[in-house]
């Protein structure tokens, strides 16, 4: 019997995470939608970013992102299928592997803010032009509605 495409997925990020390691750090984020829109925050540098972090020792991908979605936002959250996992260069020769999972979050009115960011949005996902962040910042007034 083949493995379930969810498993799949799963194995395929613990390897690349296992074979990166040392190389790149890991960053996993969560991507929430709400109707056709998608939730984002505001870091300092202006920039609108997906809810997410740094993988912490010991901990699953799905474990950080539940964990940084309930820390940056105040959700919690059902981590689900693996959306994207690519190397992103986020400085110059700085290079970070990221993974993005679809998050299920059921009631998201009243969403706050960490205070390490500046606001939160929600942004129409057609007006994005299918270039999600973390793969491009999204710059303040973007097309957004602030703390949605």
């Amino acid at each position: 019997m083949l493995p379930s495409p969810a498993f799949a997925f799963r194995s395929l990020a613990v390897r690349m995470m296992s074979s990166l390691e040392g190389r790149f750090p890991v960053s996993v984020t969560g991507v929430i939608l709400d109707g056709g829109r998608i939730v984002l925050l505001r870091n300092g540098r202006g920039e609108w970013r997906l809810p997410g972090g740094r993988l912490e020792a010991g901990e699953s991908p799905e474990e950080c992102v539940a964990r940084e979605v309930l820390e940056e936002l105040g959700l919690s959250v059902e981590v689900g299928p693996l959306l994207d996992a690519r190397v992103y260069e986020s400085l110059p020769r700085r290079r970070v592997l990221v993974l993005a999972y679809g998050c299920f979050a059921g009631k998201i009115d009243g969403m706050a803010h960490s205070a390490e960011h500046t606001a939160v949005g929600s942004f129409e996902v057609d007006g994005m032009g299918g270039d999600l962040p973390p793969a491009r910042g999204v710059r303040a007034g973007g097309g957004g509605s602030d703390d949605a």
